[in-house]
């Protein structure tokens, strides 16, 4: 029953223990607050340009493609005539 306790005890500090490590890393992040602010921010902004660009681009390849069907359509109804 003793050695159970102490099992038991010694498993709850090491959960303990891990909990306050995670913790006071994560405070001390605050000296490099600006620097992490800086990365993200332009994470943010190269991924909002690179989402953009590749909208921009399907678009592009769309339109070009029903311009090329509609073309096709067009020469196509000459002939049937």
């Amino acid at each position: 029953m003793y050695r159970v306790d102490i099992k038991k005890r010694n498993k709850q500090e090491l959960n303990n223990k891990i909990v306050c490590n995670w913790i006071n890393k994560r405070k001390n992040v605050g000296g490099n607050a600006k620097g992490h602010l800086r990365l993200s921010l332009a994470l943010l902004i190269l991924r909002s340009w690179l989402i953009l660009s590749t909208l921009l681009f399907a678009i592009t390849l769309f339109d070009n493609h029903l311009s090329v069907i509609g073309q096709h359509n067009k020469y196509s109804n000459d002939y049937e005539l």
